[in-house]
């Protein structure tokens, strides 16, 4: 083990940039930035309790992307793709393909979000079942009895400052859809594609991960192998979660409100 992975003083790491000084817009824009930066700011999600800024930054970032996520392949009057085209399906009004837009984004926004508090919940319990509050750590009081409390905020605060970078992994995260939707229809996809699209859906996920990883050990004082499965055990919960509501192909509990696979275009002449 190298000694970047020993627990240190949660004061040698820099608080959260959204709760530092300095105007709204730049501190919210560094908090994305420290999502980079996973070790040097592992500790700083222990140096406060309050919910309040992570719950803020929570409905600014995760809540867009979620809402965005699921426009291109849940909408039901829009197909896209071919070097970002849009082509109407059927003969949708305006106002049909306004409502159709919002219930996939909704639709995403609810699978997302019982991905959120699935993780939300296993990550904080684990984490307060196997952690410690780590030294120069906020506190509720003086009291023993509250450390575990703490232990759960520290847990809920670092999974809602790095819960952005989840729409934006996976089979359908935003920057998978965006390279898909750019793609030319008529250029057959090579391996250069291929790695740009496994990169884009692991990156962030992985990034998160390690985030996550770093967070448990030095804000909630779990162990170097223990934090792997503090943080392995939601991630594995948020996948079957998403299994169970979207499934392989489009399917799962959703499956009615989900849109039918289009089919290949038929060959000309």
């Amino acid at each position: 083990m190298d000694d970047h992975d020993e627990p240190a003083n949660v004061t040698s790491s820099p608080e959260v940039a959204l709760e530092s000084r300095g105007f709204v817009l730049a501190r919210w824009l560094r908090t994305f930035g420290q999502a980079f930066a996973p070790v040097r700011t592992a500790g700083g999600f222990a140096r406060s309790i309050r919910l309040g800024p992570p719950i803020a930054f929570l409905f600014t970032s995760w809540l867009l992307l979620a809402f965005a996520q699921g426009i291109v392949p849940f909408t039901h009057t829009l197909r896209f793709g071919d070097r970002f085209s849009v082509q109407l399906l059927g003969d949708a009004t305006r106002d049909t393909i306004v409502l159709d837009v919002l219930r996939a984004g909704g639709i995403s926004l609810l699978v997302q979000g019982a991905v959120l508090v699935a993780m939300l919940a296993s990550f904080a319990s684990l984490c307060r079942a196997y952690g410690h509050v780590p030294e120069g750590a906020a506190s509720l009081s003086d009291s023993a009895a509250d450390d575990h409390d703490a232990l759960r905020r520290f847990a809920v605060r670092a999974l809602l400052y790095r819960a952005f970078l989840l729409p934006l992994g996976g089979a359908f995260g935003v920057p998978s859809w965006i390279v898909y939707w750019g793609a030319p229809a008529d250029v057959e996809p090579g391996i250069g594609l291929a790695v740009l699209l496994v990169t884009l859906a692991g990156g962030p996920l992985m990034l998160a991960f390690v985030g996550l990883r770093h967070a448990a050990r030095r804000s909630c004082g779990v162990g170097p192998l223990a934090s792997f499965a503090v943080v392995a055990v939601p991630f594995v919960l948020g996948f079957v979660v998403e299994q169970v509501l979207v499934g392989e192909g489009l399917g799962g509990l959703l499956e009615p409100w989900l849109p039918d696979v289009p089919p290949a275009p038929e060959p000309v002449g």
